[in-house]
């Protein structure tokens, strides 16, 4: 071959770069005998004839486009790794030639109600590998059969443990409708990259007249950073963010003065609760594996404040305690050598009960102006493991 057909033969376009300005050269490589003749270069050298700005190549997908289309006919199962089948109250399956996008969506039948204590049981589409502390968009295509409804909603994994951090619970309703909807919806990641997306039926149900809806074409995007409210104390309330509402998922505690559990200790944990809370937005739910009694006060979930001595404060809250036993209220004030003493302990005692109360209770810092309040979990060994849900935690000055 002489050294002009081998230089055909190698001549190749390359694409290289990252980010919006990709290049696309032409390349020539002249090899074998001879000088490089007729516009070619000599043998052994490379020339650029060319470079051509050309469109980058679209990210992929967040939501893999073959989601929903990989589930083949006869297979019991879908085959995309992203699909989490629900354990309890509904049925997925397969429905060909209904579809928005593609030609495979899937129907969902609910039997029973759904319970919003166990999301790990939900069917949903689970997504890794997200950008931290960044706003997610959610749409897609659902259709309803008679008078079916159900929510869509978002959970992330602390990578602790099985349990899902709630994220955006009763987030995207699916009403009745004729035809098909679309729906959108956005969260942000915080500290969890992982997520689950969730579907629910939270009505009365019965195999009779079952709750039915068809999913379809879900799109998950990138919307921006991630933002979230400032927290500060409000004129009636010396505990900032007292209603857990602002609180970045993810993080072990709520923004604002709270302390999250000793990590070390891992005798529980504390995290949102968006399903059930009788104010606001959300409430707080503490989880005990173990016993704390014995624990110190500075290795327990609580605030910390700065407060004025000798002056008496009331504390107060909304409490659910959602297993047997009890759970104290203490207050302690900290020395400059951080010394603990007890100003009230209990503050508060969180009997065993099945409703929301509403509880208070007064201590006098002394000549302490650093104090913490803190939550510990119930005397008895036998009551572990235990959880209880807090809304509404505040603090005023009642005289001093």
């Amino acid at each position: 071959m002489t050294g002009r057909g081998m230089a055909e033969g190698w001549s190749a376009f390359c694409r290289y770069g990252r980010g919006p300005a990709v290049l696309s050269a032409l390349f020539v490589l002249a090899a074998g005998c001879g000088g490089g003749g007729g516009g070619y270069p000599p043998p052994g050298h490379m020339e650029v004839l060319a470079i051509t700005p050309v469109e980058p190549l679209p990210p992929p997908p967040v939501i893999p486009a073959d989601t929903f289309e990989a589930w083949w006919a006869g297979a019991p199962t879908p085959s995309s790794e992203a699909i989490v089948l629900p354990e309890t109250g509904s049925e997925i399956t397969r429905a060909k030639g209904n579809a928005t996008d593609g030609e495979i969506a899937f129907r969902q039948v609910w039997t029973k109600k759904d319970s919003p204590w166990n999301p790990e049981r939900l069917f949903g589409v689970q997504v890794d590998e997200l950008k931290p502390r960044t706003q997610y968009k959610l749409t897609g295509n659902a259709l309803t059969e008679d008078d079916s409804s159900a929510t869509i909603e978002v959970y992330g994994f602390t990578g602790k443990d099985e349990r899902l951090w709630q994220m955006a619970v009763e987030w995207v309703q699916v009403n009745p409708g004729e035809g098909w909807q679309t729906f959108e919806g956005a969260f942000s990641t915080g500290d969890l990259t992982t997520i689950r997306i969730t579907t629910a039926c939270y009505k009365e149900v019965i195999p009779e007249a079952p709750s039915v809806v068809v999913w379809d074409g879900w799109q998950l995007e990138e919307a921006g950073p991630a933002e979230w409210a400032e927290v500060a104390p409000a004129p009636d309330n010396l505990i900032a963010n007292g209603s857990f509402e602002v609180w970045v998922p993810g993080v072990p505690a709520p923004e604002g003065p709270f302390i999250a559990p000793h990590d070390g200790m891992d005798h529980s944990r504390v995290t949102p609760m968006l399903l059930v809370h009788p104010e606001g937005k959300a409430s707080l739910r503490q989880d005990w594996r173990e016993s704390d009694r014995e624990d110190p006060p500075t290795t327990l979930f609580g605030v910390q404040l700065m407060l004025e001595k000798n002056a008496t404060y009331e504390f107060r809250m909304l409490a659910h305690m959602l297993k047997t036993g009890a759970v104290a209220i203490e207050a302690y004030g900290i020395d400059e050598s951080n010394k603990v003493y007890t100003l009230a302990a209990p503050l508060v005692d969180v009997p065993e009960q099945n409703a929301w109360t509403k509880y208070s209770g007064q201590f006098n810092t002394g000549e302490y102006t650093k104090v913490r309040i803190v939550v510990r979990g119930p005397a008895d060994a036998a009551a572990y493991p235990n959880q209880a849900l807090f809304d509404s935690w505040q603090l005023v000055k009642a005289s001093g």
